[in-house]
């Protein structure tokens, strides 16, 4: 078995390598998000520049309302589309770095416990009560924790219905006011 500092440098080790893949999701979800960018600007430059051709030549006040019309009905769409791609971006990279935390979390955890079992072993007579309480305490911090992550997989869950229903909501409402037009 392994020596309590062995366990500790191993543990140390890991955790080096689990910054390296969160760095490593980071990047990801952030070109993601470059690309995202860009291609939306690119869109908005060229179907703004189709909507001004299209106005430009509107022959009388009628014609240019229903351009106007359809573009706002367009951007509407556009617009919880983008919103929703945005999210979606967010989610699963959030996804991504909340499952390599919590492996890295039940990894770290049971190092813990493990290099506590192996001081404990080789601590002197009379010192049991101290241990017990280190695990005591490590129990604890592990039971909060994990109460910690439920409640946020909860609060995510209600924000990603809440985001689903406004978007869903925004694209309704501007389908029926443009027909009403």
């Amino acid at each position: 078995m392994a020596s309590a500092v062995e366990q500790i440098i191993e543990i140390n080790q890991s955790n080096v390598h689990a910054i390296k893949e969160l760095a490593e999701h980071a990047h990801t979800g952030i070109e993601q998000w470059t690309a995202l960018h860009l291609s939306a600007s690119r869109s908005a430059l060229d179907e703004a520049l189709h909507h001004a051709e299209a106005s430009l030549s509107a022959r009388d006040g009628a014609q240019w309302l229903t351009l106007q019309s359809d573009q706002l009905k367009a951007l509407t769409a556009q617009a919880a589309g983008y919103g929703q791609h945005v999210y979606t971006l967010l989610s699963d990279s959030g996804s991504a770095i909340s499952k390599s935390l919590e492996a890295r979390l039940a990894q770290t955890h049971s190092s813990i416990a493990s290099a506590v079992d192996s001081l404990e072993k080789n601590a002197p007579a009379g010192t049991e009560a101290a241990f017990a309480v280190i695990k005591n305490a490590v129990t604890a911090g592990q039971g909060i924790i994990a109460s910690a992550q439920s409640s946020a997989k909860r609060a995510v869950d209600a924000a990603q219905s809440a985001i689903t229903a406004a978007t869903q909501q925004t694209v309704e409402t501007s389908t029926r006011a443009s027909r009403k037009k």
